[in-house]
């Protein structure tokens, strides 16, 4: 379909002349020179084949993940809650830890290649210094003093070269080693974490055990207590007891948000952590 048949269908749904959406198509580029239309890319989701692996495309991934576990947060506040979007959530601060953790290891290696490039020209800007320091004081030599000196200067570079390539292996292994350590703390803080929520659970159930037995003695049922059925909101609750069970189920779910952060702030401390054991070991 040519522009014209495209403004001839169009001029009666958007009601514009066919003379104006031909000029707005064939020249739109003059009109709109600074508008660029960029295909939409969701997010990675847990399905995703791997990350990316420019530093661009990390900090664009970045941004994405990190605006949509904003929405999913103000989503929870709200008191849109479930089982799916805490699965969501989840997942989302994982991708963003190990977008976070491969963004800072191409910064190090970035900033360890800049390191190892600038240290070779140092060495050539001093031996260019002393050069030109002789050259200023010119002193008779002999072909014998000339050549002991073109014997001499060739090793020193040769050893300059040879000294970059032992630094940068260094600092290969060390980034290799620091990776693999970085995954041993991790691991051990998420098992610290896991038995510290697991002991949290086991209390949770044994104040509920206890708050169960006191019912029990009361007189009650634990079983629905805290709890309506169907049967019992249509036959005997009265207004303020079907407002109050909503007010609970409105607090259940800010709840359930509240969580969610204070999960994802422990991430963050076990992040933090993973970071200072990091830099212990380097300065160890």
């Amino acid at each position: 379909m040519n522009a014209q048949s495209l403004a001839t269908t169009m001029s009666s749904v958007l009601q514009a002349s066919q003379k104006l959406i031909s000029a707005l198509l064939c020249h739109c580029d003059s009109l709109f020179p600074d508008c660029k239309l960029t295909k939409y890319i969701p997010p990675l989701s847990c399905g995703s084949p791997s990350l990316p692996e420019t530093k661009e495309g990390i900090t664009e991934e970045l941004r994405k993940q990190e605006s949509l576990l904003g929405q999913l947060h103000s989503e929870m506040h709200a008191g849109i809650c479930s089982k799916n979007r805490e699965e969501q959530l989840w997942e989302v601060q994982r991708i963003i830890t190990q977008l976070k953790r491969r963004l800072r290891g191409l910064e190090r290696a970035a900033e360890s290649t800049q390191r190892s490039i600038e240290e070779p020209d140092c060495g050539r800007e001093e031996e260019l210094n002393l050069s030109l320091q002789h050259q200023s004081q010119p002193q008779p030599q002999s072909p014998t003093q000339l050549v002991v000196e073109a014997v001499v200067e060739k090793p020193n570079l040769a050893a300059c070269s040879a000294d970059s390539l032992e630094i940068q292996a260094a600092e290969k292994s060390w980034l290799a080693k620091k990776e693999e350590l970085a995954l041993t703390f991790e691991t051990e803080e998420l098992t610290n974490l896991a038995k510290t929520l697991q002991v949290l659970v086991e209390n949770e159930k044994a104040e509920v055990a206890l708050l169960k037995s006191q019912i029990r003695a009361l007189g009650g049922n634990p079983v629905y207590s805290g709890f309506t059925s169907d049967n019992a909101a249509d036959n005997n609750a009265s207004e303020g007891m079907i407002s109050a069970f909503k007010e609970t189920a409105i607090l259940q779910n800010h709840k359930q948000a509240l969580i969610s952060s204070l999960l994802e702030e422990r991430l963050a401390c076990v992040d933090l952590r993973v970071q200072i054991k990091l830099a212990q070991a380097a300065k160890g």
